[in-house]
């Protein structure tokens, strides 16, 4: 069961099914829908690729080289260069197992991406422009029985139908975003991202300065739905995303983050909705650099009762994001005031 204090997330798959008798046909009709919808979380792996970055510096850069002590207090803040070129390497893997009523089905997924920040323009107070863009990925999924599909943008001409999308958005500017050096959207052009969960494309930092053991909150609102008399409706679910301060060592910095429900929530056919929108995981941030290190996402969860007193469902998954390089460009922009 989904609580006020509970993190959780959940992906789906393409599937295809065996044939059915008409009495099974609404269970597998359901199972589908679920399965379905794994392509559009998976292409949304290059829209939370945005979601990266996370970065902070420290308020006395004297501490920076050795474990933080308790009283040590550090200003979390983006720190780009007019010109850089940051890579990260971004891996998303996740098994859905889906029954109802006896019918079941599972469906996994996997991709991996090369995400890639240009900054643009670096304003003196720290305000940077940077435009999005995916080098490469290489992803499959597979349902039940199905044949596994598979598509790198490397050593692939041929593009499998669930992901001509995608395709065409390596090696194109996805995004242009103007963030201020806490980590505020001030303006951005892009298509609007399948939502994952991961919230804004970086994480919007306290003003002040902090210690190990502050944290923050970040306000959300996830929409899902229910049919009501034949009737799709919709409700609004309160959640935030709580960061905490864990760690500082060797100049790097330990954040968690975890997704917290503030809405009551009893129905579990909202609980199944909002597995998606929960993450629960770990990031490393350098304080020196200001911008993530790492990240880590696991989720291991399970519901029952989404459809019905037969129905169950399991959801295991991992995200990581990686540091590649960064480096200047030939001709990197001034820097604006």
């Amino acid at each position: 069961m989904i609580r006020a204090d509970a993190a959780c997330h959940i992906s789906h798959a393409r599937q295809s099914q065996p044939a059915i008798t008409r009495p099974q046909y609404k269970d597998q009709h359901v199972l589908r829908r679920f399965a379905t919808t794994a392509t559009p979380l998976l292409l949304a792996t290059f829209c939370l690729m945005l979601c990266g970055a996370k970065s902070s510096r420290a308020a006395d850069t004297a501490n920076t080289s050795n474990t933080a002590a308790a009283s040590d207090t550090y200003l979390l803040r983006y720190k780009f260069t007019a010109g850089e070129v940051v890579r990260w390497k971004v891996i998303h893997k996740a098994r859905t197992d889906t029954e109802i009523r006896g019918s079941s089905q599972t469906a996994e997924s996997n991709s991996e991406s090369t995400k890639v920040w240009t900054v643009k323009e670096v304003a003196e107070n720290g305000e940077f422009t940077l435009v999005h863009s995916v080098s490469r990925v290489n992803m499959w999924q597979r349902v039940g029985d199905a044949p596994l599909i598979h598509y790198d943008s490397e050593s692939d001409e041929e593009v499998p139908r669930v992901y001509q999308q995608t395709a065409k958005t390596v090696g194109v500017p996805i995004s242009t975003v103007t963030i201020s050096a806490p980590g505020a959207i001030l303006a951005q052009s892009s298509v609007k991202p399948i939502d994952l969960g991961l919230g804004s494309i970086v994480i919007p930092f306290p003003e002040k300065p902090i210690k190990i053991g502050d944290g923050w909150n970040v306000p959300r609102v996830v929409t899902v739905s229910l049919p009501i008399d034949g009737v799709r409706t919709y409700r609004k679910i309160k959640v935030r995303q709580r960061y905490t301060l864990r760690a500082v060592k060797a100049g790097v910095a330990t954040i968690a983050v975890r997704t917290e429900v503030i809405t009551p929530v009893r129905d579990a056919r909202i609980e199944s909705q909002l597995i998606q929108k929960m993450i629960k995981g770990s990031i490393r941030f350098d304080l020196e650099k200001g911008r993530l290190r790492s990240k880590t996402i696991d989720w291991d969860e399970h519901v029952l009762g989404f459809q019905g007193a037969n129905s169950n469902m399991k959801y295991r998954a991992t995200f990581s994001e990686q540091l590649l390089s960064a480096k200047l460009a030939t001709a990197p922009q001034k820097r604006r005031r």
